[in-house]
Order: structure tokens, then sequence, then C-alpha cells
């Protein structure tokens, strides 16, 4: 007699092949869910940070630092602890409340070296454009900029500098009815005298694309005018870590409070991205830093009125309760 043999049919092989494949396509879903849930709460944790440092740096100076200076070159203007600094931004000012003072120092020492080019003013901040800050990046930005740290974009030279994944709110750290461009990046706000609106109804920080461009074509094109999100660059152009100034250069050519331009969600970095917007990398949400020190999710579904309401801190006008939403 013949020996029995025993094993799996073909088709049989096959149905089992089958059901494992569908079970992955049923898990990885979840899992890149769970992957983007972490993420999400990284970002967080980072806006966390900055919500406090902005508390730390006022209650040091008592009075929060200006969005940037006019440019490169361009000293801070405003009396007080930040004068005479040039070319830095509201997130050079927070480095020494995330645990970064040798950064900050070594910022704000003598003559500096940029792109090949020496500079020795009074104290200027190019030192450390090509530094990286973990706290300053979200690890869902889609640009590629997460793992080097650095511009996605080649336009402008940007590729050489350093990034923020966050802006700052020009309504807040500027002066929208000072009388000039460079006075209006430079405001002197306190916090018991410019939220009248209140602390935890007003947005300090939003996040943003690393890069950033609507052209279609590649960051490594030079020519494309892709930007890119600073956390150093002062000069404008398209580069300053900010949101709330409405047009795609940075420069707020316009004095005056002008409602904000609500967010993007999650645009592609180089076909929809909208440079003159903040951009949200989460599907469904918004990750902002309050001037209370609070960090809110906001729904992407907020309506165009709630979010500007909540980047004005002056308007006197109520959010509702559901504002968020």
């Amino acid at each position: 007699m013949k020996k029995a043999c025993y094993g799996f049919t073909l088709v049989e092989l096959l149905v089992v092949i089958a059901i494992i494949g569908i079970l992955i396509a049923l898990l990885l879903p979840a899992v890149q869910a769970a992957r983007e849930a972490a993420r999400r709460i990284q970002c967080s944790n980072n806006m966390k940070q900055l919500g406090l440092a902005v508390h730390g740096c006022y209650d040091t100076n008592r009075v929060l630092p200006p969005l940037a200076t006019g440019g490169a070159m361009t000293e801070v203007a405003i009396e007080g602890p930040y004068q005479g600094v040039k070319g830095s931004t509201v997130f050079f000012w927070l480095l020494p409340y995330i645990e970064l003072v040798n950064l900050y120092e070594q910022g704000t020492s003598d003559g500096m070296v940029r792109t090949g080019y020496t500079y020795t003013p009074k104290v200027q901040v190019f030192g450390v454009c090509q530094e990286s800050i973990p706290a300053y990046l979200c690890p869902s930005d889609p640009t590629g900029s997460v793992s080097t740290g650095m511009a996605a974009a080649y336009y402008g030279g940007a590729n050489a500098w350093a990034v923020s994944c966050y802006g700052a709110n020009y309504l807040v750290f500027g002066n929208p009815n000072a009388g000039s461009l460079i006075l209006r990046l430079q405001g002197e706000p306190t916090l018991d005298r410019s939220f009248p609106d209140g602390t935890s109804k007003t947005i300090l920080f939003a996040e943003r694309y690393a890069s950033c461009g609507k052209t279609g074509r590649p960051f490594t094109d030079v020519n494309a005018m892709n930007y890119s999100n600073l956390w150093t660059d002062s000069s404008g152009g398209g580069f300053r870590p900010a949101f709330c100034i409405n047009n795609e250069k940075q420069d707020p050519v316009i004095s005056g409070y002008q409602p904000c331009w609500r967010f993007q969600e999650t645009p592609h970095p180089t076909n929809t991205c909208d440079n003159a917007r903040a951009q949200t990398p989460h599907p469904g949400t918004m990750n902002v830093s309050m001037a209370d020190g609070s960090v809110c999710s906001i729904s992407t579904a907020i309506d165009d009125h709630n979010w500007a309401l909540a980047c004005d801190p002056r308007d006197g006008q109520v959010l509702p309760d559901d504002w968020d939403q």
C-alpha cells in the first residue's frame, strides 16, 4: 500500500494568502492612524514648549519679543531688552527658555558668518541659522525637512537654513498699527495690556509647513518660487516664520489689523500650498498654542470668522464656547 501524503492544495494556499492580505490591509490603516496620533501628540508637546517659553521670556523681560526685525541687517528698533539685535525672530528669543542658552549666546556674540559673508554688527544671529531645533519641528511635516532640519526648497538659497514647522502670530508679536513695515514687525505687546479678549482665547503659534509652494515645480528647482519657513530669518521675501500677515512674501505692507486668513488642511507641499497662510499636516486637526500657555487642537471645520477672531488679540469680540469646532 502507498503511504498517504498530507499537505495543502494550491487552492487552500491561495485562500490563506488572500486572508492574510486582507488582514494586513485592515491592519495598516490602524497602524498608520496610531503613528499619526503619536506624531500629533509630539507636535502638540512642541507647541506646549513654545507657549511656556513665551511666558518665561515675558517673565524675564516684562515684554513679549518682536516678531522679527525688518531685514537681515536691521536692528530691533523698539526700546527695551531686545533693542539692537540684528536679524532676529521671535523664535530666536525663545531659545534660552527651551534649554538652548548656549545657542542663544552664540547668536548674540560678536561677528558671525552667513553664506560666505562676515558681519560685525553690535549683535546679530546669523551664526545659528544652520542649527536645527527639534522643538521647532513637527514629525508630520510632509516636506522632507524633519530628517535634516533644513529647508527643502532651494529658492533663495533657503536650503542652507534651518526651518520651523510653526509660525508666530503677527497680530500678537507685531504691531500692525505702526507707521512703517519695519515697525509693524516689532510690536511691543505685554500680556496684561495686549489681550483684552483673554489669553485663553488668543492664538500665539500655529503649524506651518517647513517649505511651501504652489508652482507645481519641485523644491530643488532654484527658480521656482517655493518658500521656506526659516526660524532664524527675519528678512522677508517669503521666509519669515509667521502667519496672519496675509501675503506670501510675509511683508506687512498694509497697516492695521486685518482678519487673519484661515489655515490650509494638508495641502500638497509644492502644488497647492499657500505661503500666505498657516498649514496643518494633520488631517482634521490644527494644533495651536494659546496665549495662556495651553494647546488647542482645532477642527479644520472651523469657519473663517472664528479663526480670525481667535487670532486677533484685541478685537473685543467674544468667541463662542465651541469656537474651535
